[in-house]
């Protein structure tokens, strides 16, 4: 493996130091593609010319530890594919990955708040993102950070695979809504559980005729509600 690059980050999370950095070496990427594959790869491939692509107009963070790679931060400054369309002023964050052994410390949501700080210093004003409905963690750790979910595509990819739509103004502050006293609709989500084609088919019909997520709540650690209205 070549030596980290000089350019990096260090930030101590739990006791354990992780170096962030850029990078588009052939060694570190082919790891990167790897785990990729383990996590994310499952649902929505991610091509190694795709890869490259991102790590050449710097939109690929790395997290080491120990020299070794921990996780990964992906952000589109340009379309990749026909897929993803958004305007100049805005990106979109294209998955975070952590190795299991460094979950739970935060750095998931270290690497994302890094992305959203070369974001805002490239002059971009908007972000978004996609994210499985029973990915319900990853959703609750959006929402925490003033994500907003804006729409609902139960054909996001083509391949039938359901997504929330979310998106951030990193511009002007953004505070997250606050919970309705009346709303027409609410809906659990439980992680790495698939919503039954009832709860789908609901959110397609909501967001089809302009209800929002105006609020959300734990109900647990992980399982959240939202408020539909």
């Amino acid at each position: 493996m070549k030596p980290a690059n000089t350019n990096s980050t260090p930030i101590s999370i739990d006791g354990k130091t992780f170096n962030i950095r850029s990078g588009d070496d052939p060694e570190m990427l082919e790891q990167i593609k790897s785990l990729d594959d383990q996590y994310i790869g499952i649902h929505y491939p991610l091509t190694m010319e795709q890869l490259k692509a991102i790590a050449h107009k710097d939109g690929l963070l790395i997290a080491l530890h120990q020299n070794k790679l921990a996780g990964y931060s992906l952000i589109l400054f340009e379309p990749i594919d026909k897929q993803h369309s958004f305007a100049s002023d805005e990106a979109m964050l294209y998955g975070t990955t952590v190795k299991k052994e460094f979950r739970h410390l935060g750095l998931g949501s270290a690497l994302a708040t890094m992305q959203e700080i070369k974001a805002k210093n490239k002059g971009i004003k908007k972000l978004k993102l996609t994210v499985r409905p029973e990915n319900a963690a990853a959703v609750l750790m959006r929402l925490k950070n003033n994500f907003q979910i804006n729409d609902f595509e139960s054909n996001y990819f083509g391949d039938e695979s359901p997504r929330f739509v979310m998106e951030k103004n990193i511009i002007e502050s953004s505070e997250k809504p606050a919970k309705p006293v009346n709303h027409r609709a609410s809906l659990a989500l439980t992680p790495d559980q698939k919503p039954s084609q009832t709860t789908l088919t609901m959110l397609a019909m909501a967001f089809s005729v302009g209800m929002k997520v105006q609020a959300y709540y734990p109900e647990s650690d992980q399982v959240i509600r939202l408020l539909l209205g």
